[in-house]
């Protein structure tokens, strides 16, 4: 279980994580003024590495975890100790809306 101050420092290593490659790319083809979409493929420094790089599921699933950590982040905002209280279910209530 993990509260807001585990789920923060999750969160930025999680964003540095995802930042890193995208930094390094930038630093090593000297890109920052290329505009994304507004060059065309020749002009671009090497669009391959560059899609590898945004395509990749290690980067997705870091930012799929940073999504999933701002939501629970979001959903701990209302809760407080004293007064989790768990909510009583039976069927009826899980079935119906």
């Amino acid at each position: 279980k993990m509260d807001k101050k585990a789920l923060r420092r999750s969160a930025a290593w999680l964003t540095l994580v995802s930042l890193l490659p995208k930094l390094g790319y930038f630093y090593d083809f000297n890109c920052l003024g290329v505009p994304e979409g507004w060059t065309s493929p020749k002009v671009h420094p090497n669009l391959a590495i560059f899609n590898i790089m945004r395509f990749s599921p290690v980067m997705i699933a870091a930012e799929v975890l940073i999504g999933a950590v701002a939501c629970r982040l979001v959903m701990l905002d209302g809760a407080s100790d004293d007064e989790a209280q768990p909510v009583k279910t039976n069927a009826l209530s899980t079935l119906v809306p």
